[in-house]
């Protein structure tokens, strides 16, 4: 290996494997069972246009009773009417649509995730790709009038959500009663009848109020980086007060003394001086906070003062953490008086009025930050799309669409309209809503009757049914190929190509965008490579993945530092991006070339092996067929 400024270049043989595994993907079949069956049974439902109002930016969705075509009530249920009323007044009247009112005597949830969705390629934000995946697979779901947001309609047991927020982030809402749902179209998807508390319960945030009853927010800042751990939080609280010496005091006086017109030593000697001792504040030293803060009133000190001087200080080590700054403060000696315990509103007051003031926050030692971005490069990088629905297919979709693999016990089941691959096992549970009708004739009375039965057995007995010897994932190959590592065999291909970033039109087409990115990339790059012809070696070695991601490479690349924080995870994050989903970070060279290939490896164009030992390099190695 030659090393060449910061990097260098090294020969590393080719890895490679296959895995039965694919994230779902693409449009989903059409729905089998109707994904609203349950709510049209209810009398739930209304009309609904919109209304521009003078100085509003924009119309609102104002409902109507199908019956009169008066405004109705979210209230009165005898301003709604049936499904069916509904429909056939608003098939009469275009200019209406229908809706449909939740209540508390029904079991259903609403959640409405805003500003999520690019109107013009159809793609989801990170955050809510990890909330339909993670938390509410299935439910049913719907783009939302404006194409940039996603309706979800779910179970929910509604005793279990009365301290919880109907609004926050600026993006979400959660409604379970005393409202309606606009309905945007018939192109609804899912199960509205999945039953979702638990995952509600993880997804809403603990409502807090002020005296007005004004939500209060309570999301941590993001910038925020540092220890989970109350204790050790803590710990550096109370180690930040030893950074205030005596003899950094006694410098800037003598600068002072020396140089009277040093503004800059006048106001850092007047802020350490000023400076409030964490330790006073969390034990309530009133000889302390009597000098500090004293009372008007007779009392040791002014409690109030310092109640805000120590949420304050909370604020900045929390991140703004509403919940956690509370939670602190009520550990310290200030927590302990009544006024505090008896009064919600003081409570949330103080910490809200501190959360306003806060514009630095704490972002932790410099491995904390390093730890954060890398996992941030992980999780993008590995991160494809996703499929909000259930699996709902007809006997004939599934013999056009569903392959057999012929692998593992049982074999697996690959659909090809998603790519995805299931054991045989999960597929029967996951395909277990698609039903299909059969006649059988019954045989104590002779007469002809109808039941119900798995659609997936139905087509694993088809003589149409397709098959395949095996699953493989081979970039640039057609999805039935010959595996490379099977020839001669038939394989379902689970390659679905590479994800167009979301900015790649923009970027083509704005100059000024342009121009204003390209630096940045190139002024970073050159502090890294400094030799010119390596640096554009390097460029062309990654243009080369993404211009034919199939073929093998032989070259990986090795960068090398005597020092951190120079900028090497920040080449991660914008690849991690670029090539969403195909990025493997954070890498653990021995562990993997130790273990199999089928694991975090597998399907990857890239990886990233951050944080090697001595001189903490940073290889890059380019895999094919993983």
């Amino acid at each position: 290996m030659t090393i060449h400024g910061r990097v260098a270049r090294l020969n590393c043989a080719s890895l490679t494997g296959i895995t039965l595994r694919a994230f779902d993907s693409g449009k989903p079949p059409a729905s089998l069972a109707d994904p609203l069956a349950g709510l049209k049974t209810l009398p739930q439902w209304v009309l609904w246009r919109l209304k521009q109002y003078d100085g509003e930016p924009k119309p609102r969705k104002i409902p109507y009773d199908p019956k009169t075509l008066q405004r109705a009530d979210t209230t009165n249920s005898t301003t709604w009417a049936s499904f069916e009323t509904a429909t056939t007044i608003a098939t009469i009247n275009p200019e209406f649509r229908i809706g449909f009112v939740f209540t508390l005597n029904d079991p259903y949830i609403f959640v409405d995730l805003d500003g999520c969705r690019d109107p013009d390629t159809g793609t989801y934000n990170d955050e809510t790709t990890r909330i339909c995946t993670r938390l509410f697979p299935g439910v049913a779901s719907e783009v939302s009038q404006s194409g940039t947001g996603l309706h979800l309609i779910m179970r929910g047991d509604k005793t279990q959500f009365g301290n919880r927020r109907n609004k926050w982030g600026g993006r979400f809402e959660f409604y379970q009663n005393n409202r309606f749902i606009a309905i945007a179209s018939s192109e609804w998807v899912g199960n509205a009848d999945l039953e979702q508390t638990a995952s509600l319960q993880t997804f809403l945030p603990i409502r807090e109020h002020n005296r007005d009853n004004q939500e209060i927010e309570t999301i941590c800042d993001p910038r925020w980086s540092g220890p989970e751990d109350d204790q050790e939080l803590l710990a550096r609280m109370f180690a930040s007060d030893d950074k205030i010496s005596d003899d950094r005091l006694a410098e800037l006086s003598d600068t002072i003394m020396r140089n009277p017109s040093d503004w800059f030593a006048k106001i850092e000697f007047d802020r350490l001086s000023k400076r409030v001792p964490f330790a006073a504040l969390w034990n309530g030293d009133a000889k302390v906070l009597n000098h500090l803060y004293p009372s008007s009133t007779g009392q040791q000190f002014d409690h109030s003062a310092a109640d805000l001087a120590l949420m304050n200080k909370l604020a900045f080590w929390t991140g703004k953490d509403h919940v956690r700054m509370i939670r602190l403060f009520s550990m310290s000696a200030l927590g302990k008086r009544d006024k505090w315990l008896k009064r919600v509103y003081y409570r949330n007051r103080t910490a809200s009025s501190s959360n306003v003031a806060c514009r630095n926050i704490y972002s932790g030692t410099a491995a904390e930050r390093r730890e954060k971005q890398r996992k941030e490069n992980e999780r993008i990088g590995e991160q494809l799309e996703f499929d909000t629905t259930t699996k709902l297919m007809t006997l004939v979709e599934m013999e056009a669409s569903l392959f057999f693999a012929k692998t593992g016990n049982s074999g697996a089941v690959a659909n090809a309209i998603n790519r995805e691959v299931l054991s045989m096992s999960v597929a029967r549970n996951s395909y277990a809503a698609s039903l299909e009708t059969v006649k059988y004739k019954d045989g104590r009375s002779g007469q002809e009757k109808e039941k119900l039965v798995p659609g997936l057995e139905l087509w694993l007995k088809s003589t149409k049914r397709m098959n395949v010897d095996a699953i493989t994932w081979k970039p640039d190959g057609s999805p039935i190929c010959e595996p490379p590592e099977r020839p001669g065999e038939s394989a379902f291909n689970v390659w679905r190509g590479l994800i167009k970033p979301t900015f790649t039109d923009h970027f083509i087409s704005d100059d000024q965008l342009r121009n204003s990115w390209l630096p940045v990339w190139r002024e970073h790059l050159a502090y890294l490579v400094p030799i010119e012809t390596e640096r554009t070696r390097f460029e062309q070695w990654l243009a080369h993945i993404l211009q034919h991601p199939g073929e093998k490479v032989e070259t990986g690349w090795c960068f090398v530092a005597t020092q951190t924080g120079i900028g090497r995870n920040w080449l991660s994050g914008v690849l991690s991006r670029v090539l969403r989903g195909y990025v493997l970070n954070n890498a653990i060279l021995d562990t993997i070339l130790e273990g199999k290939y089928n694991g975090r490896m597998s399907r990857k164009l890239l990886m990233v092996v951050d944080e090697a030992r001595e001189l903490a390099p940073v290889v890059w190695t380019a895999p094919r067929w993983i």
